[in-house]
C-alpha cells in the first residue's frame, strides 16, 4: 500500500494508506487496544464495487462493500489481545485510475 492523500465522496482526505488492491499483515504483539478506520473508494473508482476485508488473527472481523460516490464506511476493533491484523482489498484492477482506501487508519497503544 501506499500512503498519502486521497479524495473520497468529494472530500480530501490527507492521511490515508492506499492501493488498487492489497493484502496487508502486520505484527501487533498484543501491544494495542483498538483500531480505527474509513474505508472507501476514490472517486475516480469506475469498475464494480471494492471489497474491504479484516481479519484479527485469522478471524473476520469486517467484510464491506463500496462504490464510488459512497459515504466512507468506518470500523473500530478491539484488538487487545491480537497477534496480527490483515487489512485487504479485492478484486484487482491494476489499470483502473481508482483505488481503494483506509482513511485516518489508527492503532491506539494499550
Amino acid at each position: 500500500m501506499d500512503i498519502g492523500p486521497q479524495t473520497v465522496n468529494l472530500k480530501s482526505h490527507p492521511l490515508t494508506m492506499y492501493s488498487a488492491c492489497s493484502q496487508t499483515t502486520w505484527q501487533l504483539d498484543r501491544k494495542y487496544a483498538s483500531f480505527t478506520a474509513q474505508y472507501g473508494v476514490t472517486d475516480d473508482w469506475d469498475k464494480v464495487p471494492e471489497q474491504f476485508t479484516i481479519r484479527v488473527d485469522g478471524a473476520e472481523r469486517l467484510h464491506a462493500t463500496k462504490d464510488a460516490g459512497n459515504t466512507p464506511g468506518k470500523v473500530t476493533l478491539d484488538v487487545s489481545n491480537a497477534f496480527r491484523i490483515t487489512l485487504e482489498t479485492w478484486p484487482c484492477y491494476p489499470y483502473d485510475p481508482g483505488f481503494a482506501v483506509w482513511i485516518d487508519p489508527v492503532l491506539t497503544a494499550k
